[in-house]
């Protein structure tokens, strides 16, 4: 069981860096529409999202060995 959780946030890890990195660039791409959109766009459609899956994953997997 803590062999797929480590799994699970090793990928959601690296899955997230990697849409940080392509979002920067879509927003580097649109940059006359405002400054703000080169940090935003990570940060709402990929830095929120896997932190809340995180929370998740977290209490799941927390919830599944306390009842072993």
């Amino acid at each position: 069981m803590h062999k797929i959780q480590r799994f699970i946030e090793i990928s959601l890890t690296s899955l997230t860096l990697a849409a940080c990195v392509i979002l920067y660039t879509v927003g580097l791409d649109q940059a006359e529409l405002g400054y703000e959109r080169r940090w935003t766009y990570p940060l709402f459609f990929a830095l929120i999202p896997a932190f809340c899956l995180r929370a998740g994953l977290r209490y799941i997997f927390k919830k599944k060995n306390q009842r072993y």
